[in-house]
């Protein structure tokens, strides 16, 4: 019997966009153009992770990176892409 097959990973490739738990993260994605790829770094991004990306745009969590809304934030990511 055949194993399922293992669901895609992205893997983060030089150049991307870093986004540190102490950044704002809409602030990072507006100083860049659609298409971007952002990786967000391991530590916990409190009350400061809720964005509206831009076409094309990628997001990927280091291991132990935690988004924490604080129960202040409906979700990480709103509304459609932007251009």
């Amino acid at each position: 019997m055949r194993e399922p097959a293992s669901p895609a990973r992205v893997v983060p490739e030089w150049g991307d966009v870093a986004i540190g738990a102490a950044d704002d993260a809409q602030s990072v994605v507006n100083a860049h153009g659609p298409g971007t790829n952002y990786i967000v770094k391991a530590g916990t991004h409190l009350r400061n992770f809720s964005v509206q990306p831009k076409s094309g745009d990628r997001f990927c969590g280091e291991p132990g990176a935690v988004l924490d809304g604080g129960r202040s934030l409906a979700s990480a990511f709103s509304g459609g892409p932007s251009t």
